[in-house]
């Protein structure tokens, strides 16, 4: 039942982030399609623009922008670590996570538990981190982790599409 419910998920997001709408009403539609077949109450897409890896978007509990305090990334936190050495990266618990902090979008707050983080990859070259997060502890498996990083995999070309 998971395996259908992720593989429906990876059919979904090839259509979806494959139309030529404009990528931020792509990336709502796709924290919609993560929120649904993941337990996803927040989605992070970070870029690297000018030189700098930076929050580009941001959906928490329906609400979607760019909270202040993750728009720059700090060089010794998860999402650096991931784009510089593109592995990916599960969170079971907020023991296991030093870096834990609140996230805010749109006057919604939430502390996660679990979290995924993946690299986006463009023709070999990281571009990005895709990073879910639940407030539920032990929310990802590891067939999850596997889903998002094809999930990342066509974030990754509508991204440059639209370069």
């Amino acid at each position: 039942m998971a395996e259908d419910r992720l593989a429906t998920l990876v059919r979904d997001a090839a259509l979806l982030l494959s139309s030529n709408r404009s990528l931020i009403d792509v990336f709502d539609d796709a924290s919609a399609l993560l929120g649904a077949h993941l337990d996803a109450s927040i989605v992070l897409i970070f870029l690297l623009r000018d030189g700098e890896l930076r929050c580009e978007y941001a959906s928490l509990a329906g609400k979607s922008g760019v909270p202040d305090h993750l728009v720059a990334v700090r060089a010794e936190s998860t999402v650096a670590r991931v784009y510089r050495t593109g592995e990916p990266v599960r969170y079971t618990s907020e023991s296991d996570w030093t870096s834990q902090r609140l996230v805010s979008v749109g006057g919604f707050a939430r502390r996660p538990q679990s979290a995924l983080f993946v690299p986006i990859v463009v023709n070999d070259a990281t571009i990005g981190v895709l990073s879910v997060q639940s407030t539920t502890k032990d929310a990802y498996r590891a067939g999850e982790l596997q889903s998002l990083q094809r999930f990342a995999f066509f974030v990754g070309k509508a991204v440059e599409a639209r370069a």
